[in-house]
């Protein structure tokens, strides 16, 4: 059995809802199951509905085509052994004169004919059953045969007569249960009646022991009853005056249209239940896809109210959770990044105002703002001031994370005035003592009360998003800050230890004592 595979829009990481948990607990969840179940559910109730009304239309229709075919066979069996018995009369012999009043043998009595008479050319009874004779009223004998039905003790008789060869004529009354039993065999639970042109019911037998009162008493069970009529044409076959047509009638209930062994009705319910018990399957197999993504949304923000660094969520998919989650994932990345200029920025504010070694704060820097601000090289350049200005340089690139080079050298009178000259932040110009650093830099100046104290180098691969340069500002100024703290507390230290006139030492700093 193959097995199936995830589409290529659904996320490949989906926590799992349990039915009973957080999927019905979920209001959202509820509505879209409910929403789906309604959707699908209703149109396929109805086109149950409907089905089964057409399934039970068709039923009967074919019930009926059925029904005929059964009931023109039977009545065509039935003429057949009215022809039969026609033919068997003819073929009669006459009595024998030497014994009166016995019948010779004759061809289907006892079987096809309940009783027979013979009477002679002056109508005298010479041979059969007496008692028959007062059926013959009114009825004639050709050689044809002539087929009649009289009443008696109410009780319908088929009786049938024939002309002998001699003059005389033969009588005889038709057996029921031999006449009609092509009827019975073909549909033996049905209600069979048939009668003649006269309405006379030949054959109307009572309901079968236990139907016809569970019938009368379901009105429903007796509507949907099938019934079906045909007309047997006899005066062709017999002499006049014939017999008319024969109305057949036949009462059933509707075969079972079935299908493998099942009904229709059944079968049809089975599928609508099987499609609704899918759908509701479907349903929440979507609600958990569409849950899943929300929960992890949900659960992203929580941490992000909580300050947890590093929320974001695995939504890997092509649709628009898929987009949120790639949104989210960026939101949470510029408020982290924001948290971490906000603490670094605090942490500075911190050693400015503890009075710490400027080289330890700019080396933090470097080490801690590098990744931040997401650039391949950072580096910090902070002038001395003095007789001969010298330029300490402080950088850090991503190959050697917490590596910090510096280098001290001195700078020219013509390098010391670019440098004072960079007053905007912008593309650098360029110079001998930063070419270690590579090209395409960006240079933000440190300055303070309108002079430039050093500036502030970053490389980035490519060109830095807005937010990234706002960050570099803010640290740039807190940086310029912490250096014109660090030189001028230098500057009233040497006013402090210096006389104003001669510029000569008059006090000792304390890693100076011991010197002459």
């Amino acid at each position: 059995m193959p097995r199936l595979s995830w589409p290529s829009w659904a996320p490949r990481s989906m926590p799992r809802l349990p039915l009973t948990g957080a999927l019905l607990a979920s209001g959202l969840g509820r509505r879209i199951l409910l929403l789906f179940l309604l959707a699908s559910g209703l149109p396929l109730l109805l086109l149950g509905l409907g089905s089964a009304q057409m399934v039970e239309t068709l039923a009967a229709v074919a019930g009926r085509r059925e029904q005929a075919r059964v009931l023109q066979l039977a009545a065509l069996q039935v003429h057949e052994r009215l022809l039969l018995a026609r033919d068997l009369m003819r073929d009669w012999p006459e009595p024998d004169l030497a014994r009166p009043g016995q019948a010779p043998a004759l061809p289907g009595l006892g079987r096809g004919f309940v009783r027979a008479l013979h009477l002679d050319a002056q109508g005298r009874v010479d041979a059969g059953d007496a008692a028959t004779r007062e059926l013959l009223d009114g009825m004639t004998a050709q050689r044809a045969g002539t087929l009649q039905v009289r009443e008696r003790n109410g009780r319908a008789l088929v009786l049938m007569s024939m002309a002998s060869p001699q003059g005389g004529r033969w009588l005889a009354e038709l057996s029921p249960s031999y006449l009609w039993q092509p009827m019975l065999e073909s549909a033996p639970e049905a209600l069979w009646c048939v009668q003649d042109v006269q309405g006379v019911r030949l054959h109307c037998p009572a309901a079968p022991s236990g139907q016809g009162d569970a019938d009368a008493a379901d009105g429903a069970a007796v509507r949907r009853q099938l019934h079906t009529s045909w007309s047997l044409f006899l005066d062709g076959d017999f002499a006049a005056p014939g017999p008319g047509d024969w109305r057949f009638d036949l009462v059933a209930p509707p075969p079972p249209f079935e299908l493998a062994g099942m009904t229709m009705v059944r079968l049809l319910s089975g599928a609508v239940g099987s499609t609704l018990i899918l759908v509701a399957l479907l349903s929440v197999s979507l609600v958990r896809r569409t849950l899943g993504p929300l929960q992890q949304l949900r659960a992203g923000v929580d941490r992000l109210e909580r300050r947890e660094g590093g929320a974001r969520v695995d939504l890997r998919g092509r649709d628009e959770f898929g987009e949120l989650g790639q949104a989210f994932n960026r939101m949470a990345a510029r408020i982290d990044a924001q948290f971490d200029s906000l603490q670094l920025l605090a942490s500075i504010d911190r050693d400015i105002v503890a009075r710490r070694e400027v080289d330890e704060l700019f080396r933090r820097v470097l080490v801690q703002a590098l990744l931040p601000l997401e650039c391949r090289v950072m580096a910090l350049a902070s002038v001395e001031p003095g007789r001969v200005p010298r330029l300490l340089l402080q950088w850090n690139d991503r190959r050697h994370l917490h590596k910090v080079r510096r280098s001290l050298r001195v700078l020219t009178p013509v390098e010391h005035q670019a440098l004072l000259a960079v007053d905007q932040d912008g593309d650098w110009a360029g110079a001998a003592w930063a070419r270690a650093l590579g090209e395409g830099l960006k240079v933000l100046p440190l300055r303070w009360q309108a002079r430039t104290l050093g500036v502030l180098l970053i490389g980035w691969e490519r060109a830095p998003a807005p937010e990234r340069l706002g960050h570099a500002a803010e640290l740039r100024d807190r940086l310029a800050v912490a250096l014109a703290a660090h030189q001028r507390e230098r500057e009233l230290t040497w006013q402090a230890c210096h006389d104003d006139l001669t510029g000569l030492l008059v006090c000792f700093r304390p890693d100076q004592r011991g010197r002459v």
